[in-house]
C-alpha cells in the first residue's frame, strides 16, 4: 500500500472542544490489483480491462455530537466507460449512524426502489497494537463480516485504525462505535483513507437522518441481492443454451 498522504485542517486546538466536522476518504483498491500483478492470470484481457476502468473514489463522512452521515462525493464523480470495481464494492448509499440509540441505517438503491436497510452492529476486537499515521496515535482493531453471493456466504476481514486523539466514535460506511475517528478502514480487498480532516470548535453540523424508501432488516436486504444474483444467472444461462441451439 503506498505511504499515505494525509492531509488535515485543524479549526481549534484541542479536539475536546470540537461539536462537529467532515471527513474525506480516498476509497481503493489499487493494493489489490498490484498483488494480483504477480499471480498467473487465467484471462489477462479480462484482469487488464478491470484493472484499466478501477479509479479511486471519494467519499464524505460528516458528523456532530450525537450522528454521522457517510456518503460518495458525486462532485468528484468521473464519467468513464466500464465497471469501476472500487466504486461497486464501496457502495453509494447513505449511511446514517445515531450515536445515541446505536442505530445504523443505510439508505440504498436497490434496482430502482429505494430502501432504508437496518444494518447489525460490527463486534470489534481491540488490539494494542499501533502506528503513526500523520500526526495521530492510532489503535488497530479488528472484525470480520459475512458476505452473501451466489453461492452463499464467505467470510470477509475488517481492520480499522483508529485514533483517541479525535474522540468520535465514528467511521467510513457502517463501521462506528470505536474509542475514536477511524482514518484507514480495510473491507476485504477495500481500502478508506482518511486524506482532509475538518473539525468545528462552535458551529455543530446538522445531520440529516434518511427517510427516503422501505424499512428492511439487513438479512432481507441480503435476500434481495440473492435473488437478484440467482435470477441473473438464470437468464445468463438461458441466453448461453439458446444461442448454442441456433
Amino acid at each position: 500500500m503506498k505511504k499515505i498522504i494525509f492531509i488535515v485542517v485543524i479549526l481549534t486546538c484541542l479536539h475536546v472542544f470540537s461539536q462537529s466536522g467532515k471527513v474525506r476518504y480516498t476509497a481503493s483498491t489499487k493494493a489489490y490489483f498490484k498483488a494480483l500483478e504477480a499471480k498467473p492470470k487465467k484471462n489477462s484481457a479480462v484482469f487488464e480491462k478491470t484493472k484499466a476502468n478501477n479509479r479511486d473514489v471519494e467519499y464524505i463522512l460528516t458528523f456532530n455530537t450525537k450522528e454521522s452521515l457517510f456518503f460518495f462525493d458525486e462532485e468528484m464523480k468521473v464519467e468513464q466507460h466500464g465497471v469501476n470495481m472500487t466504486e461497486v464494492l464501496a457502495g453509494d448509499g447513505l449511511h446514517y449512524f445515531d450515536n445515541k440509540t446505536k442505530e445504523h441505517i443505510v439508505n440504498t438503491d436497490i434496482f430502482g426502489d429505494f430502501f432504508l436497510v437496518n444494518k447489525e452492529k460490527t463486534s470489534w476486537q481491540l488490539t494494542n497494537e499501533n502506528r503513526k499515521i500523520g500526526k495521530y496515535n492510532c489503535y488497530k482493531a479488528t472484525s470480520e463480516i459475512s458476505v452473501r453471493n451466489g453461492k452463499g456466504f464467505k467470510k470477509r476481514k475488517i481492520v480499522a485504525w483508529y485514533t483517541p486523539d479525535i474522540p468520535f466514535n465514528f467511521g467510513p460506511k457502517s463501521y462506528n462505535n470505536l474509542p475514536g475517528l477511524i482514518l484507514v478502514l480495510q473491507e476485504g480487498n477495500l481500502f478508506f483513507t482518511a486524506t482532509k480532516i475538518e473539525l468545528s470548535p462552535k458551529e455543530e453540523i446538522k445531520i440529516n437522518k434518511p427517510t427516503k424508501g422501505k424499512k428492511i432488516s439487513q438479512k432481507e436486504y441480503e435476500d434481495l441481492i440473492s435473488d437478484f444474483l440467482k435470477n441473473r444467472r438464470a437468464r445468463t444461462k438461458a441466453r448461453v443454451k439458446a444461442r448454442a441451439r441456433k
